[in-house]
C-alpha cells in the first residue's frame, strides 16, 4: 500500500527518517562485524556452540551428570576416549578419539603426548 503525503515536506521528513534507521542499522552491522573479527569473541561463539551441542549428545550427558556439573578437557577427552573403545569399526574409534582430543582442546586442556 502506498502513502500519499499532501505536503513535500512530509515525504522529506519521513525519507530523512528512514535514511537514519538505514544509518543505525549500518554502524550497528559495522560494530557486531569488528566484534567477530576478533578471535577471542569468536572462539567464545565457538565454545558456546560446542556446548550446545554437548548438552545433546547423551555420552556427555552421562559423563556431566557423574561428575555432578564439573567438566573440563580432560574430562572429555576421558569419556571420548571411553566412548572410542565402544566403536564396532577401527574408523569410527579413530573419528571418537579426534572429536574427543578436538573438544579436548576447545575446552582448554590436552593431554601431553
Amino acid at each position: 500500500m502506498e502513502k500519499m503525503y499532501e505536503r513535500v515536506e512530509d515525504l522529506s521528513i519521513h525519507k530523512e527518517a528512514l535514511q537514519h534507521k538505514v544509518d543505525r542499522a549500518e554502524v550497528a552491522l559495522s560494530d557486531r562485524w569488528v566484534m567477530i573479527k576478533s578471535s577471542d569473541i569468536r572462539g567464545t561463539l565457538v565454545r558456546d556452540a560446542v556446548n550446545d551441542v554437548l548438552v545433546k549428545w547423551k555420552p556427555y550427558r552421562v559423563a556431566h551428570d557423574l561428575l555432578k556439573g564439573k567438566v573440563n578437557g580432560g574430562a572429555v577427552e576421558m569419556v571420548t576416549s571411553l566412548y572410542a573403545y565402544t566403536r564396532p569399526t577401527f574408523f569410527k574409534r579413530l573419528m571418537a578419539q579426534g572429536a574427543g582430543a578436538l573438544l579436548a582442546r576447545l575446552f582448554g586442556h590436552s593431554r601431553k603426548p
